[in-house]
């Protein structure tokens, strides 16, 4: 049985105004609304219900809309952790997981049950077009690699001072390097390792061909070129971490080296990638991911 929604937290509610200077289209005439959220229920299209502004949601699908008396739009499909945080809300932000726009109102909550909400059909409802191949970064959570099987990795270039000796089965390795984040026509890679950047180089329009390795998916053979590749490094905050940072100034005091003025940094190394061809294998798996990396830190 639905019930009223408890107390509105007023610092935490979200804002219901495009950000970051974006220009966004308002629908507010009735019938625009009524043809958007009609379409939405058609489609079960999955939300994000949005609780505060530092993007932390509830996943959900739109199950039901009414135009009637009630003038309501109800979600459905929220898990049990869903249901625990939305009772402390009324007022929320509704993001509809798409690709090519975003789309968005805030509205109030009218009533909770188990695992649904009923929601105020909104006075108004934002539309912002994001640009083609919009690029999605992917969460600490997940982990997607590209993996150049032509190149193998000599393992003993990664001997230092400070790992520990690993026994492999063999000395190479197929080269993997981890996606930062993903779009329908390319992703960006990243690595620590200069081993690894010693064997990966623009490749100009020459197209090669690597595995994609996705979470939920089989791996797929992509047709690539490597446009760009850079090299940056970053200041570690000894803050941040301050244990490693201990130790591995104790370790080059042993070494006999001076340790009071040590910087510690990281570098990386950056590589942008263009599929030069998607086929129906590869544009499926690109947008359940996609999908997945949209809501992956959503309960």
């Amino acid at each position: 049985m639905l019930q009223g929604s408890g107390p509105t937290t007023p610092s935490a509610q979200p804002k219901p105004k495009p950000t970051n200077n974006e220009k966004a289209i308002v629908f507010s005439k009735p019938e625009q609304i009524a043809e958007i959220l009609v379409e939405a229920e058609k489609l079960r299209l999955p939300v994000l219900l949005r609780y505060t502004n530092d993007g932390r949601a509830v996943r959900g699908f739109v199950e039901k809309v009414d135009f009637g008396n009630e003038k309501t739009l109800r979600i459905g499909s929220i898990s049990p952790a869903g249901d625990a945080v939305l009772a402390s809300y009324q007022v929320i932000k509704v993001e509809f997981v798409l690709l090519s726009k975003k789309l968005f109102f805030v509205t109030r909550i009218r009533a909770n049950a188990t695992a649904r909400i009923l929601l105020n059909i909104p006075e108004k409802l934002y539309a912002v077009e994001r640009r083609r191949n919009t690029r999605f970064a992917i969460p600490n959570g997940l982990c997607a690699f590209m993996e150049f099987s032509g190149n193998k990795i000599n393992l003993s270039n990664f001997e230092t001072p400070f790992n520990p000796d690993i026994k492999m089965a063999t000395a190479d390795a197929p080269l993997r390097i981890r996606l930062d984040d993903i779009s329908l026509g390319g992703s960006a890679l990243s690595t620590r390792f200069s081993a690894v950047a010693q064997l990966i180089k623009p490749t100009g329009d020459d197209v090669i061909t690597a595995k994609l390795l996705l979470p939920k998916s089989v791996p797929v053979l992509v047709p690539i070129a490597i446009r760009w590749a850079k090299k940056s490094t970053l200041r570690i905050v000894p803050g941040k971490h301050a244990e490693m940072c201990k130790t591995i100034a104790a370790k080059i005091a042993k070494m006999g080296l001076p340790t009071d003025s040590i910087a510690f940094t990281e570098t990386y190394y950056r590589y942008g990638t263009q599929f030069s061809e998607v086929s129906s294998e590869l544009d499926l798996a690109l947008r359940d991911f996609i999908h997945l990396c949209q809501t992956a830190d959503s309960v």
